[in-house]
């Protein structure tokens, strides 16, 4: 299988920084070039936290990011396991996680991005807002445990992401968009 030019650069780089548990302030121009450390906040706190992002991630994000071709908005990346408001087990606490929005694109199109990027953990939320207005957003993790693919309609609701659930809300995600 071939593999676009974009990926191959993702696959040298992630090689390189696979064994590192963090990544330092100084790869960030190399290893994520598009995100500025800035972007990666504690949303509830405000405090920075790209000293605790996963790198593989945060490769696999700049690369899924370029594929795209549009910004993309980080709401919520590394959180503190004192600070909560996560699930028990959340790849947010590991710093494993984000949840992003796309602006420009309808959230189907980024999350069929997401899927060749092979991201091991997806999840749809169709409910959230930016700005007042309904566009969606995408939760993308490194876990390391099993792949997991799920949606939520609604806070609080989730339901597993499967094929049946998307050819049945194929419409409602490509409506999506900003």
């Amino acid at each position: 299988m071939d593999f676009p030019v974009q990926w191959v650069a993702w696959l040298d780089l992630s090689q390189q920084f696979q064994d590192l548990p963090y990544l330092a302030p100084r790869h960030w121009a190399l290893l994520a070039p598009e995100f500025k450390p800035r972007e990666f906040r504690e949303r509830k706190t405000g405090d920075p936290a790209s000293d605790n992002m996963n790198p593989l991630l945060l490769a696999r994000i700049c690369s899924w990011r370029r594929y795209l071709g549009h910004p993309c908005i980080v709401s919520t990346s590394y959180t503190p396991p004192s600070v909560g408001g996560h699930s028990t087990g959340s790849q947010h606490y590991r710093g494993r996680a984000v949840d992003v929005i796309v602006p420009g694109i309808s959230l189907l199109d980024a999350y069929l991005a997401a899927e060749r990027f092979g991201f091991p953990g997806i999840g749809i939320y169709t409910w959230w807002e930016l700005r007042g207005r309904r566009i969606g957003g995408l939760h993308l993790d490194e876990r390391q445990e099993p792949p997991a693919r799920w949606a939520s309609l609604t806070e609080k609701k989730y339901v597993a992401l499967d094929a049946r659930w998307v050819w049945e809300n194929i419409y409602r995600l490509a409506e999506l968009r900003s």
